[in-house]
């Protein structure tokens, strides 16, 4: 699957994950036939992962499209008739619109302050939020990332996303300056915050406090203790949500969507509209700038209606002013 559809590993277990639930289920109720299995049965599968597993919508949608495909795959192979497709009517789950969890653009200079203040490897923790904050990158794309990928006299690094999708990302100075600084100390910073000169001949450009390249877990410990020690944590806030800082303030600062859509690296346009979020404060500061709450009078018009309808100050002709009840 993961060659043909060009699915990321993870992906590919996930969707192995949701097919081995769905089969244990059927095999509870003596569905062992696929060619059995409903509609009906389809839809008590749903409402079983509501009530018993307890599943959120968005977790139940990522079955049910699991599923769907799977069904659609049998029916290309011809391995079913189009008769038995118990997918066929069965609808995603409808989702609660909430805003989605960043840091404004306060919170996002405060944590790069106390970055630079508190951590044990300022050096290294900096480039990292830079690299999160700053061109929107994925934990795992920072977490493989090699030298190889940073072109600095470009000033352009390349990422390898989901399913090895490759998109290039302009650098602006100042995470030019903060990965430079690392890389070209990147030995001196690990020796000097941990004392261990055992630094890896890897091209990974982040390391552990051992020198060895950094993992994915290790990154997610390193940004939470940061939000942590700088007081900004909060419910929710998590190194993905720090990708949605850096499109969030790139489309308050009048960048289009189209522009953000390819930086993240989106095929669809509606998941980059997710950064086109807006408060109620942001509600009340955009309708103010409607042209009619200026109240400015055309004191011109004013006095034709004057002229025109009032004689000597009094009402004329058919608009005369109808006796109060």
């Amino acid at each position: 699957m993961y060659i043909e559809k060009n699915y990321s590993v993870k992906t590919v277990k996930t969707y192995k994950c949701g097919l081995y639930d769905f089969a244990g289920y059927l095999k509870k109720r003596s569905k062992i036939y696929i060619e059995l299995v409903t509609e009906d049965d389809m839809k008590e599968y749903i409402i079983y992962l509501k009530t018993v597993v307890r599943n959120k919508p968005r977790t139940i949608n990522l079955k049910i499209s699991t599923i769907k495909s799977f069904y659609k795959f049998l029916l290309e192979k011809k391995l079913i008739e189009p008769a038995n497709n118990c997918t066929y009517s069965i609808k995603l789950q409808k989702l609660s619109k909430s805003l989605p969890i960043y840091l404004n653009y306060e919170e996002a200079e405060n944590l790069l302050l106390g970055t630079k203040l508190l951590s044990n490897n300022a050096c290294r923790d900096y480039a990292l939020l830079c690299l999160f904050l700053m061109t929107g990158a994925r934990l795992s794309e920072v977490a493989n990332l090699s030298l190889s990928q940073v072109d600095f006299a470009n000033r352009v690094i390349t990422y390898y996303g989901k399913g090895g999708k490759e998109r290039t990302v302009p650098m602006i100075t100042r995470v030019v300056t903060a990965l430079k600084v690392y890389v070209d100390h990147r030995e001196t910073c690990v020796y000097s915050a941990f004392g261990d000169e055992n630094i890896s001949s890897s091209d990974k450009v982040f390391l552990n406090k051992h020198g060895k390249p950094i993992t994915a877990r290790g990154i997610q410990y390193i940004i939470s203790n940061l939000l942590k020690l700088t007081g900004i944590y909060r419910k929710g806030l998590s190194v993905h949500k720090l990708r949605h800082t850096c499109f969030t303030l790139l489309h308050r600062s009048g960048v289009d969507i189209l522009t953000i859509k390819r930086i993240a690296g989106h095929e669809n346009l509606r998941t980059t509209e997710i950064y086109t979020h807006i408060n109620d404060k942001d509600l009340h500061i955009n309708m103010e700038k409607n042209p009619l709450g200026s109240n400015s009078y055309d004191e011109a018009f004013i006095q034709k209606i004057k002229d025109k309808y009032f004689g000597g100050g009094k009402i004329i002709g058919k608009y005369k002013r109808k006796r109060r009840v």
